[in-house]
């Protein structure tokens, strides 16, 4: 009990010059092992432990966005939104910004306002849509740090039908607790494969929307409430009003070419 309280009350014992920056201050009894150390507690070195757990928590901030980083499955290129090729076409480039400027806007309030919507960029076939999901899901890891995975629909039915990853093999279930605990899917490609494996990729969407989590969904079809399949119930989610999803077409000229 004698230990706590002098933990507690910071015992003073003499008042001297601290050894660090040679100005008096306060020299406490802190119990150390079988005996007391008398130590300055001095303004400087309260500082330097203040900048010492900033330090730390930087380096464990960085560690963990690697970590995340590395685990989405996005490729780890220098593209970003500064750097994104536009369109030689005035008419495509300016429609090109204004789908920059949602994302923009997407990405800065993400944790107010967007952090259970979801974005669907459709269009042409090498519009860039599978950069622009990348970028959107690198620089969220970034900046809040939360958990992304970017999959096709194919390698998403491996593992959810199949158990299959890309380290071998686990249980379906396992697979399906990893889903859960990420804060945004990437699915890149949607509508590609056969009817059975667009609705394993359908449930997971509709899991994601019911659950308040954050989709991205990248479909080189043009969305149309018309249909009468997947694509439709698909749109049905994407024109949501109590969500603020957004639909972003990207319909300029392929960028490949």
């Amino acid at each position: 009990m004698e230990v706590l309280k002098n933990i507690i009350k910071n015992e003073i014992v003499k008042i001297d010059k601290c050894p660090k920056c040679g100005k008096d201050c306060n020299w406490i009894k802190v119990p150390f092992a079988h005996k007391d150390l008398i130590v300055p507690d001095c303004k400087c070195r309260i500082e330097e432990r203040k900048i010492d757990n900033q330090d730390r928590k930087i380096d464990y901030n960085k560690i963990l966005i690697e970590k995340y980083l590395k685990q989405s499955g996005i490729a780890l290129n220098k593209l970003t939104l500064n750097t994104f090729l536009y369109s030689d076409n005035e008419k495509d480039k300016e429609h090109q910004k204004r789908v920059i400027a949602k994302i923009k806007d997407y990405i800065i309030n993400y944790k107010d306002k967007y952090n259970t919507s979801l974005i669907a960029l459709w269009g042409n076939i090498g519009t860039g849509k599978t950069e622009l999901s990348k970028i959107i899901g690198k620089e969220l890891i970034k900046r809040y740090r939360i958990r992304v995975r970017y999959i096709t629909p194919v390698r998403l039915n491996f593992e959810l039908r199949y158990g299959i990853t890309e380290l071998g093999m686990n249980s379906i279930e396992t697979n399906k607790y990893y889903y859960d605990k990420l804060n945004m899917i990437i699915i890149n490609e949607f509508g590609t494969g056969n009817s059975w494996e667009q609705e394993v990729v359908y449930d997971l969407i509709d899991y994601y929307y019911d659950n308040n989590k954050s989709l991205i969904i990248n479909t080189n079809r043009y969305l149309s409430k018309e249909e009468n399949n997947i694509y439709a119930k698909f749109w049905d989610r994407i024109k949501d009003k109590n969500k603020n999803n957004i639909s972003l077409p990207c319909i300029w000229s392929s960028l490949r070419r």
